[in-house]
């Protein structure tokens, strides 16, 4: 685990890639609390946030136009996964799927071009993968 002396960026930077991320989806954080309870979009923007500043997700607007708005992870063992823009073809590949789980891998392997290497994730890497699909769905 690291410790405060190895964070990437602050806690009020962090919050502005979180909110740059809720902005471009064009997602109010109110109504995420209003759908999912208040305990469960405050895990939700918590977990985020830790990870930005642990330097594990980041956020990149591509000129390209097939790729867009991006939210690039970082592994533990040092792997990128770099997911796309949500886009019409990943969420018929997650529609594909039979229960939540199936539906989040299916979404971030087709979002990161890796298909089911997602599936290969294990701890904190596929738990921080599992929220970024959740905020996907949203």
């Amino acid at each position: 685990m690291k410790d405060k002396k190895e964070l990437k960026l602050s806690t009020e930077a962090a919050k502005d890639v979180f909110q740059e991320i809720f902005d471009f989806y064009d997602i109010d954080f109110d109504d995420i609390v209003n759908d999912q309870g208040k305990d469960g979009a405050k895990t939700l923007k918590n977990k985020f946030i830790r990870a930005i500043r642990k330097g594990r997700i980041e956020t990149k607007l591509n000129d390209d136009s097939t790729k867009g708005f991006q939210i690039i992870q970082h592994t533990m063992d040092n792997q990128t996964f770099t997911y796309n823009e949500y886009n019409a073809k990943a969420a018929e590949e997650s529609d594909k799927a039979k229960g939540v789980s199936a539906a989040q891998y299916r979404l971030l392997g087709s979002l990161s071009g890796k298909g089911v290497a997602i599936k290969k994730m294990r701890g904190p890497d596929l738990k921080l993968a599992e929220y970024i699909a959740i905020l996907f769905l949203l």
